[in-house]
């Protein structure tokens, strides 16, 4: 079974093409990287590309690097740091 719209769309684009827009009060330039999965979406600025893909690149090569245990204690770490400024406290291991 087909569809039915009440109001029929134009065959004619309208609006400007190749300029910034704002989209969720994040402006997008042409261009532009867009990446997104269910933690969120990511837009990246098409001059800023290479240098974000080094930082990522060495990031991930630390991460790969760390063995699980040094990476609990580290995340452990910045966990009891976020939280001293909180009422919020993590139980002792």
């Amino acid at each position: 079974m087909l569809g039915t719209s009440p109001i029929p769309g134009l065959k004619v684009p309208g609006g400007e093409w190749q300029v910034p827009v704002q989209c969720g009060g994040v402006t997008v330039h042409p261009g532009d990287l867009m990446v997104a999965d269910s933690a969120g979406i990511l837009c990246l600025r098409a001059d800023q590309a290479a240098a974000q893909l080094e930082q990522a690149e060495a990031a991930q090569r630390r991460e790969t690097a760390q063995s699980l245990t040094d990476w609990q204690q580290d995340h452990r770490r910045k966990l009891t740091q976020a939280l001293q400024s909180t009422p919020f406290a993590l139980p002792e291991v």
